[in-house]
C-alpha cells in the first residue's frame, strides 16, 4: 500500500469513529470540550504528526471524505423516506398525491433550514424554534388531510424516537 492509501484508510476509520462518537452525543461533546479541539481537528493533528504530512493536505482529505459521507447519508435518508411513504401509499394510508405533497413539503423545509443559525442559539431557543416548526408542520399535515404522524417522523417526538428504536430492533439477531 502506498502512503496515500494508508492515509485514506486512517481517515476513513477516523471518520467512522467520529460517527460513533457523534451518536453518543454527550460523550462527543465532552471529548471536544476537554481537548479544546473537535474530533476532526484532533485526528488531523495526530495524522499529520505521526506520518509527517502537511496538515493542510490532511485537512483537505478529511473534509472531502466527510462531505462524501454526509452526501451518502443524506441520499440514504431520502431513500428511506421515499420507501416509507411508498409503503403508506401501498397500505392505503395516504394517496400518491399526499405522498408527493409530503415530499415537496419536506424538501421545502430542508431548503429553508440553516444549521448555522442554530449554532448561535441556546438550547432553550433551539427547542422553541423546533417546537414552532413542528407545530407548523403538524398544522400543514392536518390541512392536507394527512395524519401528522406520517409527516413528523424524524422531527422529534415519540414517532421519531420510535423510528430509531425500530431500526435498532431490526439489527438485533432473532433467537
Amino acid at each position: 500500500m502506498n502512503t496515500k492509501q494508508i492515509i485514506m484508510s486512517i481517515v476513513a476509520f477516523g471518520i467512522i469513529g467520529f460517527g460513533l462518537l457523534n451518536v453518543q452525543g454527550v460523550q462527543a461533546q465532552t471529548t471536544s470540550q476537554t481537548n479544546n479541539l473537535n474530533p476532526f481537528q484532533l485526528m488531523i493533528e495526530r495524522i499529520s504528526s505521526v506520518f509527517h504530512l502537511d496538515k493542510a493536505k490532511v485537512q483537505e482529505v478529511v473534509q472531502q471524505v466527510h462531505t462524501e459521507q454526509q452526501a451518502t447519508r443524506e441520499k440514504q435518508m431520502e431513500q428511506r423516506q421515499t420507501d416509507r411513504l411508498s409503503q403508506l401509499v401501498k397500505d392505503g394510508k395516504i394517496t400518491e398525491a399526499q405522498k408527493s405533497a409530503i415530499i415537496a413539503k419536506l424538501t421545502e423545509i430542508k431548503k429553508t433550514f440553516n444549521p448555522e443559525i442554530s449554532k448561535t442559539l441556546s438550547q432553550a431557543e433551539r427547542k422553541t424554534v423546533m417546537d414552532k416548526h413542528q407545530a407548523e408542520l403538524k398544522a400543514w399535515a392536518v390541512s392536507q388531510g394527512i395524519d401528522p404522524s406520517y409527516v413528523m417522523r424524524g422531527f422529534g417526538g415519540r414517532q421519531g424516537i420510535r423510528g430509531i428504536g425500530e431500526r435498532k430492533m431490526k439489527l438485533t439477531p432473532t433467537p
